[in-house]
């Protein structure tokens, strides 16, 4: 099998390899044989498109929640006024836009083990690796928190604050790929 791949290659390239010590040119020889690759899949063994979809799932309601609602929130307030109000007292920014995060993370904590054991429960999805995952999930809720917050500091009205979230969201639902068929990946 070797011997056909040597014979294979361009003269000029045997004539360079002549001119090699023996030993350099038994490392050449052996770094040409074949290479194989063996695919396995880690998550979704058994390829069941609910295993792949519903994570994707998760995902975009979280995502939609936490962006809307964060969005709207400071827009409201703005809206109704009490934003300079709560300025004007004696908390600091950080504290009012932590004060306003909080209890929307909190929400979408629930509504991640509410939907995690509903998805494990109803369709019988599994999720490997819990302790990690709970840590990607609150990284994913804090960045998505943030977006609604800097999509409030565009917007000065609820309607816009919607506006601007869908703006934002539609591609990412379109291109995150939780909807492609399994057939595509």
């Amino acid at each position: 099998e070797r011997d056909l791949i040597v014979e294979s290659l361009p003269e000029d390239v045997i004539e360079l390899g002549k001119k090699l010590p023996v030993d350099i040119r038994k490392q050449f020889v052996s770094l040409m044989t074949a290479w194989g690759a063996d695919s396995k899949n880690l998550y979704n063994p058994k390829s069941r498109f609910i295993d792949y979809v519903v994570p994707g799932v998760i995902g975009l309601i979280l995502q939609l929640l936490t962006v809307t609602l964060m969005a709207c929130t400071i827009a409201r307030e703005r809206e109704s006024g009490t934003l300079y109000q709560l300025l004007v007292t004696s908390l600091q920014r950080g504290e009012i836009v932590i004060g306003k995060m909080l209890p929307y993370l909190v929400v979408s904590i629930c509504l991640v083990v509410v939907i995690m054991a509903l998805s494990w429960w109803h369709f019988g999805v599994a999720f490997y690796q819990p302790h990690a995952l709970a840590l990607i999930c609150l990284l994913f809720l804090l960045c998505s928190l943030g977006l609604g917050l800097l999509i409030s500091t565009f917007s000065r009205t609820q309607t816009q604050a919607i506006q601007f979230s869908v703006f934002f969201l539609l591609p990412v639902f379109v291109l995150s790929g939780a909807f492609a068929p399994l057939e595509q990946l």
